[in-house]
């Protein structure tokens, strides 16, 4: 039997065809749900605020997601709402809001209460208000 070739051991090996674990492809789901409804929130129409979920480092907790908010005509502003991270099986994902406690959860429902409750939060709120007038005022900033 010939020797296998390196692309045909590359592709055994990370067999990107596959489909990710049905949990893990549920909390990437519902982050996804999440930004969605973040931009209609900030910028419905996407001209002036884009907001998105970004692939980060792989970590110990799982592949990190960043929920990033753009305003380009803002000097290129770039902000990071919060992080997940998001292991191969799906469960637990690590949430990080804050950077001093990060919070375990282990189905989408859970991690979308969580995520309302952080979002609910006074300092946030009024974060994200100045997010949408932000964008909304940038689009008369533009060249």
């Amino acid at each position: 039997m010939a020797a296998k070739t390196l692309e045909q051991r590359l592709n055994a090996a990370l067999r990107l065809d596959d489909p990710p674990a049905p949990a893990y492809a549920a909390m990437e789901n519902r982050l996804n749900e999440i930004v969605e409804l973040l931009q209609k929130q900030i910028d419905k129409t996407r001209k002036n605020a884009q907001v998105a979920l970004e692939p980060g480092h792989l970590v110990r907790a799982g592949q990190q997601f960043n929920v990033v908010v753009y305003i380009p005509n803002q000097n290129r502003f770039r902000d990071t709402l919060f992080r997940a991270y998001i292991p191969a099986t799906g469960s637990p994902v690590t949430l990080d809001f804050i950077g001093d406690s990060p919070e375990e959860v282990d189905t989408p429902d859970q991690m979308e209460e969580r995520v309302i409750n952080f979002l609910a939060l006074d300092q946030i709120r009024s974060m994200i208000r100045t997010l949408r007038e932000t964008a909304a005022k940038s689009s008369a900033h533009k060249p």
